[in-house]
């Protein structure tokens, strides 16, 4: 077995990083609509079986789950229906006495508490009524008694935990896409294709205004705006938030990452690089300041160092789709995907990192070279791998952008020695040293 070798006057000063992997933890019958820790010890996810609907949690950190709560929709035997919605759009636990269920069919709301363990049946007058008007996209609660659940052109407002409520048509933005409250009294609003600007609407004066002007509008050439999909606070003032970016062919657009300290009324692109098709990361999970992941179709990205830089973590256990749903207990990452939960722990071997400068980060491991390039210009680069004697054993292709992706190259296959690195672009080197295999 091949192991690296630290030599401390070498590398000094030192940084070594934990290996990963996957542990399946559940399997269900039926797809997952989402996965929400309200803290360590109380974990939910919601399964979709086309006739029922089942609240799962996990008090042990997502090492074990069991079911809390079954509604059963339609009997498959008899062909006869329970309840006028078949079909979960999606679930959000809030806290233990706010998990929310919205449905495919009609405008209601279902509000699961798990504490007293009752269930309530949200309605809104004709709306809930026609099946044939678009239903609800988000709910958002600033505590347990402001909060809204979003529709096509509006949104329904409560001051009082759903006692009561108004409706509150969009004006100038259309449509709502991503939504968060700035406070008590503001909401703010982002307009799909807008390019990560925000509206704000005022509670208490019933008004609309501009609260983040972001990239303009493409206007026809939509396809190019930068989207911005889910967002992560920290504390009140910082966040992070995932989108994506099409700046050549629709099919293949750019994963984008954001940044922002004042709670969003300005987002930096802390991440913009080329991702794999057909879509980006769409969700986001941090435990600290930090410490945070995003996922998205077949990918996983790890930050150690609050998105300076991220690392893939290993997603070949994973279906392939963009509706992976992420969430830290307490120190374990865990991940709904199609019909099972994984948790990220901690596995034998490190990563050594050899090398960092302001736009390039090299690690080893025993199986992989680990390179991170920043480059906003997205040049192409070169990493060739050399013995001793000056042969060249491998040579790959990196790719770069905006933030550091570390990219891997496979160095399992390679005899026990020394070796020498060049990295170059445009056939000027920038970068080279040294690496060790040993036994």
């Amino acid at each position: 077995m091949k192991t690296i070798i630290f030599l401390l006057i070498i590398f000094s000063p030192l940084s070594i990083f934990s290996k990963k992997t996957w542990v399946k933890k559940a399997t269900f019958g039926a797809t997952h609509f989402d996965l929400k820790c309200v803290d360590s010890l109380n974990c939910y996810t919601f399964v979709d079986s086309s006739a029922s609907v089942k609240i799962y949690k996990s008090s042990d950190q997502g090492n074990t789950w069991f079911e809390i709560y079954e509604k059963i929709f339609y009997d498959f035997t008899t062909g006869e229906r329970y309840d006028s919605v078949l079909n979960i759009r999606d679930g959000y636990a809030i806290d233990k006495k706010q998990i929310y269920m919205t449905y495919d069919e009609r405008n209601v709301i279902d509000l699961y508490n798990d504490e007293d363990k009752t269930i309530r049946r949200l309605t809104f007058g004709d709306l809930s009524a026609n099946p044939d008007i678009a239903t609800f996209q988000d709910i958002k609660m600033y505590d347990d008694k402001l909060g809204l659940a979003e529709q096509l052109h509006g949104f329904f407002l409560t001051k009082d935990g759903w006692n009561s409520y108004e409706r509150i048509e969009y004006e100038s933005i259309g449509q709502g896409n991503t939504i968060f409250f700035i406070d008590s009294n503001n909401i703010a609003f982002s307009k799909y294709h807008s390019g990560y600007t925000f509206w704000r609407y005022n509670i208490t004066e019933d008004s609309w205004s501009i609260y983040n002007k972001g990239e303009p509008d493409p206007g026809p050439n939509w396809g190019k705006a930068k989207y911005l999909y889910t967002i992560e606070f920290i504390n009140d003032t910082l966040a992070f938030a995932v989108g994506i970016y099409r700046p050549d062919e629709p099919q293949y657009p750019n994963d984008i990452i954001y940044k922002t300290t004042n709670r969003g009324k300005k987002w930096e692109i802390i991440y913009n690089q080329k991702g794999d098709p057909p879509y980006g990361v769409t969700r986001i999970a941090f435990r600290t300041a930090l410490h945070g992941f995003v996922a998205g179709d077949n990918k996983i990205l790890e930050t150690t160092d609050g998105g300076e830089s991220w690392i893939s973590q290993d997603s070949t256990l994973l279906t392939r789709t963009a509706w992976k749903y992420i969430d830290f207990a307490g120190e374990y990452l865990l991940l709904a995907n199609q019909r099972f939960i994984y948790r990220l722990q901690n596995a034998t071997g490190v990563e050594l990192e050899l090398s960092r400068s302001k736009n390039i980060i090299i690690r080893q491991n025993q199986e992989e070279l680990l390179i991170a390039i920043e480059d906003a210009a997205f040049k192409k680069y070169t990493i060739q791998i050399y013995d001793l004697q000056g042969m060249m054993i491998k040579e790959k292709s990196l790719s770069s952008g905006i933030g550091k992706l570390f990219q891997p190259i496979n160095i399992n296959d390679i005899p026990i020695g020394t070796y020498l690195y060049r990295i170059s672009t445009l056939k000027q080197p920038i970068k080279t040293g040294s690496f060790i295999i040993a036994k």
